[in-house]
């Protein structure tokens, strides 16, 4: 009777769409949809995204990805509103702007379980509190031009964060937008602007090249604790809760995907590989000893790559979107995001 029983609930599950016990940490299978992704080209974040559909893992999935270039967060969450995208990925404080303005939203699955932002200073500026650290190094910066890669983007609010936490008023610098750091690195390193908000590759080129200074690293959980609370839920994939609900075998399909690429990505044997598939993606060509550059910027940071959500960190991000007047209330995790988004080990 045990035997025929699990007979027939595999059969149910191949017939339903669903493909093995899932129970059982079995791969699930969609039917082959096409699904829409944001896709923020040649940025490091979009690793995750890259190697999903190179290496094959949606379509091992039973998923047609189409990945739609989107280069800012605010883009990803117009498109998706719009049905222009099934999926979009950004940083989650767009995201909880977004829900907060009532876009039935839901967070699916992560990309890092860090902020991802530094702040690099121009050679040019004098930084006389440089071995102080945070958060005496802030007063070096006040009257500078600061960049960012868009004004009221995410680098611009984690700006403002840092300033007021060391007790200097924000408007103590002129805010410049730049574009993302691949545009970005030219302004700095020729003067247009002394410092800037900056994700990969910028920091790589700047600590590699010598070309800049990184006087704080949020990765590494420098800056104020209020920030550092927020790791483990800085960066997310979310999808529209109706398409959630009537495609949930997609969206856990997906959700597999993302989790394939995450631990074939952090794999050290897969890293020649690895290297390879991230330089036919992020061109860093016209560089010298671009190889190189590329080898150090995934060593540096393979570790920051996750694909779970941090429940707490949700809070944590909530309550300081709340302080800085981004959103009005404080979100419910068990409401924004999807039930069986992967969570942090234990």
């Amino acid at each position: 009777m045990r035997r025929w029983m699990a007979a027939l609930l595999a059969a149910v599950a191949v017939f339903s769409g669903v493909g093995i016990a899932s129970a059982a940490g079995a791969p699930v299978k969609a039917n082959g949809e096409t699904v829409r992704i944001q896709l923020i080209p040649g940025l490091l974040l979009s690793l995750p995204l890259y190697t999903a559909v190179d290496k094959g893992f949606f379509a091992e999935h039973g998923i047609k990805p189409e990945l739609i270039p989107l280069a800012t967060g605010p883009l990803g969450v117009q498109a998706l509103l719009s049905n222009s995208i099934e999926v979009a990925d950004t940083g989650t404080e767009v995201l909880m702007n977004a829900y907060a303005k009532q876009a039935d939203i839901q967070l699916i699955a992560g990309l890092v379980k860090t902020n991802t932002f530094t702040v690099e200073v121009s050679k040019s500026v004098p930084l006389p509190h440089l071995m102080a650290g945070y958060p005496a190094v802030m007063q070096d910066l006040k009257g500078i031009i600061f960049g960012v890669s868009a004004l009221g983007s995410s680098g611009q609010l984690y700006a403002n964060a840092l300033f007021a936490d060391a007790k200097l008023d924000p408007s103590a610098v002129h805010y410049l937008a730049v574009g993302s750091s691949v545009t970005a690195y030219p302004a700095l390193t020729t003067g247009k602007i002394q410092a800037y908000m900056a994700t990969e590759p910028m920091q790589t080129l700047c600590k590699v090249l010598n070309s800049c200074v990184a006087v704080i690293d949020l990765r590494k959980g420098q800056g104020p604790s209020e920030i550092a609370d927020t790791n483990g839920a800085s960066l997310t994939f979310a999808a529209q809760r109706g398409y959630i609900a009537s495609h949930p075998v997609a969206i856990k399909a997906f959700i597999q995907s993302i989790k394939d690429a995450d631990n074939w990505m952090r794999n050290p044997k897969h890293f020649a590989e690895l290297l390879a598939l991230t330089e036919s993606h992020i061109g860093l060509s016209t560089f010298p000893n671009h190889g190189a550059l590329l080898s150090a910027m995934l060593r540096d940071n393979m570790q920051y790559f996750n694909a779970s959500i941090s429940r707490k960190a949700i809070v944590n991000l909530s309550r300081f979107l709340v302080k800085y007047k981004q959103i009005p209330n404080e979100i419910v995790p068990d409401k924004f995001v999807f039930s069986e988004a992967p969570q942090p080990a234990p």
